[in-house]
């Protein structure tokens, strides 16, 4: 009876990783966990928006998350990789570092990092070194005025200097750039301003009209201009030898050596710090709340996310780039209300 239970436990998880991951044979599950709603900053883009209340994670409920997380990746025989976010999560360092080491006694060589705006000094340096946190930090621009802009008047030095004393104590930083009508002139100032900081990579993602982005839309690039963008920071990342992620929807019409599939909803959970699990970090749209319901009900069993699985939907599913592109997802959701949406940024056919 036992070898019995084993074989169908097997048949089991073979068959929910197949009809999860027949699309590109995925290893990784990643997880977002946002431990708070609070931040330091009231970026003008942000796509949380003006928080109502700050909300904050428990060490208890932050575990909770992590537990839920290990059930989902045991069911679908998937590696983890978590990512710390918020609000600003580096308001609460307590609790990031015990998560930290909750995190690394319960997955053996687990990647984890930091998304961080880079405004609050370290108070421990040597535990993200000695726990090989990596860092994400925001930059809204390759000077002082057009940072500030975005961020507030004085946060540019902080997060330079932020990063430099991560990067001088050998911990991997990269950089985040929201693309607006501004921040793709500086592209190439990005770049060499990531080379002077040590920065290991330069990465850049769309304006997303959600949260604070709503009130931008004269800042959001056209098609024909991400267009423009998109091969700018191809071109430029090996003019100055700084690498940069190109794992996005669209740049495979650039390259179609590049670029990977929007079509989430298999790639990766996020949770909120109210114990909301969302699509995407991006994308308002709740699928329902892990404190009530298991992560693993909601992950599987949810109609948006099995819709996005299976693709059949979608409005890109004739175009010849879907299988490698698939569209954005958050900003079709963002534009329409649905993730079937097309993309609204595509230029396919502005050519």
């Amino acid at each position: 009876m036992e070898i019995l239970n084993k074989f169908y436990s097997k048949v089991e998880g073979f068959v929910t990783r197949k009809a999860l991951r027949y699309i590109n044979g995925q290893e990784v599950l990643a997880l977002q966990i946002d431990i708070t709603s609070n931040c330091n900053l009231r970026c003008t883009h942000c796509y949380l928006g003006e928080p109502c209340a700050s909300q904050t994670m428990s060490f208890e409920q932050a575990v909770f998350v992590i537990d839920e997380y290990s059930k989902l990746l045991n069911k679908l025989k998937m590696v983890p990789c978590i990512v710390i976010g918020g609000g600003e999560p580096l308001i609460y360092q307590d609790l990031v570092q015990r998560l930290i080491v909750y995190i690394k006694e319960k997955f053996v060589n687990v990647e984890i990092s930091i998304i961080t705006n880079g405004t609050i000094n370290l108070k421990d340096i040597q535990f993200y070194t000695d726990h090989e946190i990596s860092f994400q930090v925001s930059l809204d621009g390759a000077t002082a005025k057009s940072h500030d802009s975005v961020r507030g008047e004085g946060n540019f030095v902080k997060a330079c200097e932020f990063i430099v004393t991560l990067t001088q104590s050998n911990i991997s930083v990269t950089s985040l750039t929201v693309l607006t009508s501004d921040t793709s002139k500086e592209i190439e100032k990005q770049f060499r301003l990531g080379r002077k900081l040590g920065l290991d990579s330069v990465n850049f993602t769309r304006l997303i009209s959600s949260g604070n982005g709503k009130r931008l839309k004269s800042s959001k690039l056209s098609p024909v201009e991400l267009r423009t963008a998109y091969m700018d920071i191809v071109s430029l990342s090996k003019k100055v030898e700084v690498l940069t992620s190109t794992n996005s929807p669209l740049f495979c019409l650039i390259d179609e050596g590049l670029g990977c599939s929007g079509m989430f909803g298999h790639q990766g959970v996020v949770i909120s710090s109210d114990g909301s699990l969302k699509v995407s970090s991006r994308a308002d749209y709740v699928v329902g709340n892990i404190f009530v319901t298991s992560l693993l009900d909601l992950f599987l069993n949810d109609k948006v996310y099995k819709d996005l699985r299976g693709h059949r939907k979608s409005e890109c599913r004739d175009c010849r780039y879907f299988r490698k592109c698939g569209g954005d997802r958050n900003a079709a959701f963002a534009e329409t209300g649905s993730f079937m949406s097309k993309d609204p940024d595509c230029w396919i056919d502005q050519l």
